[in-house]
């Protein structure tokens, strides 16, 4: 009698259980068609995905060379602390250089110094673009260096990160944070608030929730 007694009172609990969680879950899925279903649910979640979109595609059109994915043409380097190269100067000046290098130097270590910088970090600007640099990783030898460029304007900001040694450069990765990304977010943005919307006002409809809370009375 105890035993069936204990076991009636189990049941009864875990009935009580299962009758709270489906309580419980009811009531999340009305609170989310609430909102998914709101009148301001569309003009809200656009705004903040034209904010928080190219934010996205940005990191989503980050580029690793170590992927074998193509760096971003925009891609810069720190030359003499105060002087930026693009990819079409910097590989010239590494012919350069390497062809001096045949001629001049047999031993590695007298190579002069072309690409490591004297400094930690610094900044500086140019025509059009305001560019800041920093040294992440430094083994004497070699460094991991990180510069960003900003234009004037504010139409974009590069991220180039390479590893420089005294007559080499590795290019590692590109970032880009383009204001014309905002377009490019825009489509994906509606359609995905235009769904989630509809999805919001259909379960309005199973759940038979009203559009709006209740005032109370």
């Amino acid at each position: 009698m105890a035993l069936e007694k204990s076991t009636d009172e189990r049941c009864h609990v875990f009935r009580v259980l299962a009758w709270s969680l489906g309580v419980s879950y009811m009531r999340i899925f009305r609170i989310i068609a609430l909102i998914l279903g709101s009148a301001w649910f569309l003009p809200v979640s656009c705004a903040i995905g034209v904010i928080a979109g190219p934010k996205v595609i940005s990191a989503i059109d980050a580029r690793e060379a170590e992927k074998g994915e193509e760096l971003h043409p925009l891609f810069k380097v720190v030359v003499g602390d105060e002087t930026v190269m693009g990819l079409e100067e910097l590989d010239s000046l590494i012919h350069r250089i390497k062809e001096s290098d045949d001629h001049m130097h047999t031993d590695r270590s007298a190579k002069p110094n072309y690409f490591l910088v004297s400094k930690p970090g610094g900044s500086f600007e140019m025509d059009s673009s305001f560019f800041k640099y920093r040294v992440i990783e430094d083994s004497g030898d070699a460094q991991l260096i990180e510069l960003i460029e900003e234009y004037k304007d504010g139409d974009n900001t590069i991220r180039s990160q390479y590893r420089a040694q005294k007559a080499l450069i590795t290019p590692l990765s590109t970032q880009m944070y383009y204001f014309g990304y905002i377009f490019n977010a825009i489509p994906y943005v509606i359609g995905g608030s235009l769904c989630l919307f509809i999805i919001g006002r259909v379960l309005l409809f199973v759940l038979k929730a009203p559009a709006a809370p209740n005032k109370p009375s």
